[in-house]
């Protein structure tokens, strides 16, 4: 049985939980350390982009790790 707090990780609770956020970036290949920076820069701007909140966070995580790939000083 799933608690509620596992099976909400599905990209568009926001805040998400950071366990979810590391998992995601685990499956892309990444570092927690990367997943917690990520997590960390949008949790200081109260997960909101361009003065909106943020939807999909797996969708803006996918577009940090794409960013990072092309200029890994990007987003630092």
């Amino acid at each position: 049985m799933y608690l509620k707090d596992d099976i909400n990780g599905l990209g568009k609770q926001v805040p998400p939980l950071l366990k979810h956020v590391v998992i995601y970036f685990l499956e892309l290949g990444k570092k927690q350390s990367e997943a917690e920076a990520f997590y960390k820069f949008y949790e200081q701007r109260k997960w909101q982009y361009r003065g909106r909140l943020i939807r999909n966070w797996k969708e803006l995580a996918w577009h940090w790790v794409y960013n990072k790939s092309i200029d890994p000083s990007c987003l630092s």
